[in-house]
């Protein structure tokens, strides 16, 4: 990834939320929002996500485990994405 240019405004260190099933279990990235304060989040889509779920991460961890968030890097701030699978498209909403 050295040579591809980061699709982010954020710095790759930027911290995002996660949750665990992501980087525990491997779980698909299926929903993404970029909150009114600026954070980012990448969820795999559960109905409901426990405090002990959460997990703090860089960008750069984010789309190294899913590199079709780049598709999704120029979102603003209060707007979000979901699919239903990782072979979809984002649709923002």
């Amino acid at each position: 990834m050295e040579n591809i240019k980061f699709p982010f405004r954020e710095s790759p260190d930027t911290a995002c939320i996660t949750c665990s099933h992501i980087i525990e279990n491997d779980s698909p990235i299926l929903y993404a929002a970029h909150d009114d304060d600026g954070w980012w989040q990448f969820l795999c889509g559960a109905e409901k996500h426990k405090q002990e779920h959460a997990r703090l991460v860089s960008l750069n961890t984010i789309l190294g485990l899913d590199s079709s968030i780049s598709e999704i890097a120029d979102m603003e701030c209060e707007h979000s994405a979901i699919r239903s699978s990782l072979n979809d498209d984002w649709n923002r909403e």
